[in-house]
């Protein structure tokens, strides 16, 4: 069997054995240890048991054994190097002054003149006296020099403006002047407004007879001519005429009422029946550059002439067919005219 003083070492030595829970009791042992920074001894603890705790453990292991004594001191350690200069403090109040030392006593008195001695310390300042009587007034002094002649002055402020005078006499007229040049013309004005409408002048002289103008036709149904021979004038009735010209109706000839240029057109409508010719006749002459030669089936064969005819000319539309030959106004059958025609109208007087 374990003797106590053996469980005793080796709870000491091995606390993790202890078979008893919860927190163990503890003492500090004092111990001492050098401060190389501040250069002394300070002590120190080690926790350990206390020895009466350690008696009361009574499981496993037997009583804590005495704690045995302090080690000897270690030897000191190693100087610490020594640390730098701190600042320098700041500088102290002057002290009061000293009181002023006793006069010291008389020499004594020299036999025969001798030689003067050192000035003593001059000696404060005394009282100020009061103020002497006013002195009697000195002699009028001599007149000084003129003295130099200062800087001028600056410019006084301009005073106001005074009361306007009378105007003058006025003076006489001078000589007339050059004449200037001619000014640039100006703009033109703005239109006046529009006047009143003026009264309504006289009528003026009749003008002369305007161009004569007129239309004539040949209708068989009318002039009771079926057919023209062989050199017989076309019969014609008037549909539009002016009373310049003279015709009686049905008639061929056309009277001219004035001397001038005519545009004249003339032709036949319908269907023909063979070769035939036509041409305009001024008086008893057939104009030959106005025939017209139509060949059947030619359909309106028309012509135009521009003639200068005379007053009391007379005009007609004339058969010229070569070799001679009738033409039929016949609108019943199938190959007669229906009518000729003839305008004629005045362009210049």
């Amino acid at each position: 069997m374990t003797s106590k003083p053996i469980l005793l070492l080796i709870s000491m030595l091995f606390p993790f054995l202890d078979c008893h829970s919860g927190e163990q009791e503890k003492q500090q042992v004092p111990y001492r240890r050098f401060n190389h920074s501040l250069r002394e001894w300070q002590p120190f603890s080690i926790p350990t048991l206390s020895l009466e705790t350690a008696r009361k453990k009574t499981c496993c292991r037997g009583p804590i054994g005495r704690v045995g004594p302090a080690g000897a001191q270690g030897p000191a350690g190693p100087t610490a190097p020594r640390g730098n200069t701190g600042p320098q403090g700041p500088t102290g109040l002057t002290g009061p002054t000293g009181p002023i030392g006793s006069i010291g006593a008389t020499g004594a008195a020299a036999i025969g003149p001798g030689a003067a001695g050192p000035t003593g310390p001059t000696g404060p300042n005394g009282l100020t006296g009061g103020t002497g009587a006013v002195g009697n007034a000195g002699l009028p002094g001599s007149i000084g020099s003129t003295g130099v002649i200062g800087d001028p002055g600056t410019n006084g402020v301009i005073g106001p403006t005074g009361a306007t005078g009378d105007t003058g006499a006025i003076g006489e007229t001078g000589s007339t002047g050059a004449t200037g040049l001619t000014g640039s013309t100006g703009p033109l004005g703005d239109t006046g407004a529009i006047g009143d409408t003026g009264a309504i002048g006289n009528t003026g002289p009749t003008g002369a007879t305007g161009a004569a103008m007129g239309v004539f036709l040949s209708v068989s149904t009318s002039t009771g001519v079926t057919s023209v021979g062989p050199g017989a004038a076309f019969p014609f009735e008037t549909v539009d005429a002016q009373s310049a010209f003279t015709y009686t109706p049905p008639g061929p000839t056309i009277t001219i009422p004035v001397t001038g240029m005519y545009l004249i057109n003339y032709g036949l409508i319908g269907f023909g029946d063979g070769t035939i010719s036509f041409a305009l006749q001024q008086n008893a002459t057939v104009l030959n550059n106005t025939i017209i030669n139509s060949i059947y089936p030619a359909v309106m064969p028309t012509g135009s002439a521009i003639l200068l005819l005379s007053a009391s000319d007379a005009l007609t539309l004339v058969n010229v067919t070569s070799p001679s030959t009738t033409i039929d106004f016949a609108p019943d059958t199938v190959n007669g005219y229906t009518y000729g025609y003839l305008t004629i109208m005045q362009i210049t007087p």
